[in-house]
């Protein structure tokens, strides 16, 4: 039998205390994956961590797709991939994907811009 919180202070409480979870797991973790694996792989221009409401989440950001898909190999992410937008003949191509790791979130995603065309070509192709 499970108790259900209503009263609103109560709910806050909670709430903090989920967060202060999420963020020691977040920081386990990031700790863990940073010194596992940094050191034979491209460094990373952004490390951000969430320990909010929605859950523990670490995103990791490689300057380049390569460099995200080196990074995904290691941890067993699928990067999916997608264009977006175009400026001036230029198209965004995104690469991203998630694992969870004990109960984290694990993010990887990278972005650059190429030429409209070669992203045309990549998506007939795929």
């Amino acid at each position: 039998m499970t108790t259900k919180i209503t009263d609103p202070m109560s709910m806050a409480v909670a709430a903090l205390d989920a967060m202060d979870e999420h963020a020691a797991r977040v920081r386990e973790v990031a700790v863990r994956l940073l010194s596992e694996h940094a050191a034979g792989l491209p460094k990373l221009i952004g490390i951000r961590v969430f320990a909010g409401c929605s859950g523990p989440r670490v995103d990791l950001q490689p300057r380049t797709n390569e460099a995200a898909a080196q990074w995904a190999q290691a941890l067993g992410v699928t990067l999916t991939e997608s264009f977006a937008g175009d400026r001036d003949g230029w198209r965004q191509w995104h690469m991203s994907g998630s694992i969870d790791v004990d109960g984290v979130r694990v993010h990887v995603g990278a972005m650059e811009w190429v030429p409209s065309v070669a992203a045309d070509a990549r998506e007939v192709a795929a």
